[in-house]
């Protein structure tokens, strides 16, 4: 089963298999499992699988130092740290159990398991934001804090 149109495998490829540019990669147009684009795997850009068509269960487990207002940002097995107000985020630690958050509407649920502010998920995954979660950490005392928490969907 090969998902690309015809004339995009090959070695006249020109970089249209898979998205890696410069002339592409013949093995973008193998949907054998472990090589190319393994079936219904594709990278993400930093050459990591992102298996966003799983449906299971996972877990996020972050920590790191904040300072008023840091927002987490979950799209399949990626975790991007935004500060919104404060000092910037730093000494981030983050490890997602399972296969990443899937393409598909699953609820969030987070707790602050260290850390004095609150945890608060402030967007669903959803097929409108391209099933992103989102999970606020307030911090209102002054300065940075350490904090530790766990997030979970089904």
């Amino acid at each position: 089963m090969n998902h690309a149109r015809d004339g995009d495998c090959g070695p006249n490829n020109n970089g249209r298999g898979g998205g890696w540019g410069r002339g592409g990669r013949p093995q973008d147009c193998d949907d054998t499992p472990g090589r190319g684009n393994s079936g219904n795997r594709d990278r993400d850009d930093r050459g990591a699988y992102d298996d966003r068509n799983n449906t299971g269960s996972g877990s996020l487990r972050w920590s790191g130092r904040g300072d008023d207002v840091v927002e987490l940002r979950i799209s399949g097995r990626r975790v991007d740290a935004i500060t919104r107000s404060g000092n910037r985020v730093d000494d981030v630690n983050s490890n997602i159990r399972g296969s990443g958050l899937p393409s598909s509407d699953v609820t969030v649920t987070a707790e602050r398991n260290v850390g004095c502010g609150s945890v608060q998920v402030v967007q669903q995954p959803a097929a409108w934001n391209g099933y992103t979660a989102v999970i606020r950490i307030y911090d209102p005392a002054g300065g940075a804090s350490f904090y530790d928490l766990s997030a979970f969907w089904h």
